[in-house]
Formats: structure tokens, sequence, C-alpha cells
């Protein structure tokens, strides 16, 4: 009998995600605590045979228990230039939030921090994730939770991938914080002097028309 194809960057028995896994659960899989447990015993069962992520879009395959395999859609609006912008020149302000975006890490304040330049890192409700599956339950099933629970563990391993989701990679968010950083420390360059009018030409004295000094010089009787 062959092997159960399994995952192989998930462990066999998921741990309960905690960091920015945990607050995916609590912010986007509208999950409670029993479905939770469900989808946590497929993806220790090895049910969870594929999972990408990509801007906007989670992607998975999940076995069902005998039957068929069910791909299982997330979608998730993107955050727009103006957002990424703002929420990375805020940190690029921080000598603290850049390092530890450049060692890898999510800073505890990220979704606030989007949140201030126009658009939280993390879904305000569940109802912002559109979720599809194939099975009858819809978007309240445990192929679901299953695909929430690998999606949070992989977000506590590697936080770059909620960014990926929200419509930036790693490498991208690098650069621009890097360039932010390097905006940021070059010095201003002096103002350029405004433009000065040349100086009016001197107009020539006056003189009275040869009339007036005729009447002038003349002896008054």
């Amino acid at each position: 009998m062959a092997a159960k194809k399994r995952l192989v960057d998930l462990p066999a028995s998921p741990p309960v995600p905690e960091g920015w896994g945990g607050r995916w659960l609590a912010a986007a899989s509208g999950a409670g605590k029993a479905r939770l447990e469900k989808g946590r015993a497929l993806v220790a069962e090895g049910a969870l045979t594929a999972l990408s992520v990509k801007p906007g879009l989670v992607e998975a395959e999940v076995r069902d228990r005998g039957r068929s395999v069910l791909n299982v859609r997330l979608r998730l609006r993107t955050l727009n230039e103006k957002v990424f912008d703002g929420a990375l020149k805020a940190f690029a302000e921080r000598a603290r939030t850049a390092a530890e975006l450049l060692s890898g890490l999510l800073p505890e304040e990220s979704d606030d921090v989007f949140a201030a330049a126009g658009g939280a890192l993390l879904p305000v409700s569940p109802t912002e994730v559109a979720v599809t599956c194939a099975c009858p339950d819809g978007a309240a099933c445990r192929h679901a939770a299953a695909v929430h629970v690998a999606l949070a563990e992989r977000f506590d391993r590697d936080p770059f991938l909620l960014l990926l989701l929200r419509g930036k990679g790693r490498d991208e968010v690098l650069a621009r914080l890097r360039e932010a950083r390097t905006r940021r420390a070059a010095p201003a360059a002096p103002p350029v002097p405004a433009a000065r009018r040349p100086p009016a030409p001197a107009r020539p004295p006056r003189h009275p028309p040869d009339g007036l000094l005729h009447a002038l010089a003349r002896p008054r009787s």
C-alpha cells in the first residue's frame, strides 16, 4: 500500500500556532475550537497534500477520509501601493522595526502600522476571507479549518508569507525598506536660491522743457 503523500514542510503533529499564526486563526478562520481541532487532526494525519501562498490567494489540496482530494482556496484582498509605502516608511523611521524586518521578523505592531497607513495586515473580520471548498459544508468545513491551521503554522515559521498574501514578497519588501532607510539617512539638499531679477536700468534725469527754462531766465519787470 502506497504511503500517503504529505507536505514535507509541515510537522506530523502541528503545534498550536502562536504569534502571527495564532493571530491569523483568531482574525481569519472564523472557526471555533472544535472545528479547529478537526482541522488540526486532518493535518496530523497527512491529509494536506499541497499548500501554496500567492498574493491574495491560498491554494491547498486536502484528502478527506476515504474520499478524493478536495481543492480548497482562501481569497483575501491585497493591499494597495499607498498602504505599503506608508507602512514601510513608518518601519524605516524606527531603527528597531527596520532591524527586525531585515532580520526576517515581523514586528509585533505591524498590524497597527499597516492600519495607520490605510489597510490592516490581518483581516478585520473572517468575512474578508472568501473560502471555496467542494464539500457540502462549504466555508465552515473541517477542510478549510485544516488549511487555516497549516497556514498559521507557516506564518509562525515565516511571517513574510503574510506580507506575500497581502501583495508583496520578502525581496520586494526588504528592497523598499532599505531604499526608504537610505532616503531617510541622506542629507537634505540645500535650497536652490530664487533667481534674482536684473536691476532696472537707471532713468536719465528729467530736464524741464526749453520754453520753461527761457521763461524762468527772463528778468521780472
